[in-house]
């Protein structure tokens, strides 16, 4: 029973700080790497299909999971 206790009471001391450290506008996880500047052109060359997606990511020297993510920012 105490120690049931315990953990409840630490998971609501965590849930207290991860809140104010979201209204301070603390980022949480892995900070994403930019897109190489060659994006654009693989992008477009992806988009008309002259390159396959994984073509276009190698090009661009990133993962296709990079590439479909990137290309997903470039649509919004």
């Amino acid at each position: 029973m105490a120690e049931q206790s315990r953990r409840e009471e630490r998971r609501q001391k965590q849930a207290e700080g991860i809140a104010r450290a979201k209204a301070r506008g603390t980022r949480f996880g892995v900070a994403r790497k930019p897109l190489p500047d060659s994006f654009p052109a693989c992008y477009e060359a992806w988009r008309a299909g002259d390159m396959t997606a994984t073509q276009a990511a190698a090009a661009c020297g990133i993962s296709r999971t990079a590439f479909y993510r990137g290309a997903d920012k470039m649509r919004h």
